[in-house]
């Protein structure tokens, strides 16, 4: 994720010719997130890659946390969400 994104800026997630192609769009810079309380100002994005053309995910970053959501659209059935954050 870029230090300051902007709204439908595709940024590459991973870079590795036929293995990883992962690609982020900026959907939503304003979005408000019920985990680990109240986030808002959270940023939602769409991830695509063109070795998989059927597949869509959306994630949700929130500062200070990273990913706190994570779900597929298309090509798949994960959901994950954060519900601990541990310091070592």
């Amino acid at each position: 994720m870029r230090a300051h994104p902007k709204l439908f800026e595709i940024t590459p997630q991973e870079i590795a010719p036929g293995v990883a192609e992962d690609k982020a769009r900026v959907i939503d810079l304003d979005q408000v997130v019920t985990v680990l309380g109240t986030r808002r100002h959270c940023i939602k994005t769409a991830e695509f890659t063109d070795l998989e053309p059927d597949g869509l995910e959306y994630k949700l970053y929130c500062r200070g946390l990273g990913i706190v959501r994570e779900r597929d659209m298309r090509g798949g059935t994960a959901h994950d969400h954060l519900v601990k954050v541990a310091n070592r």
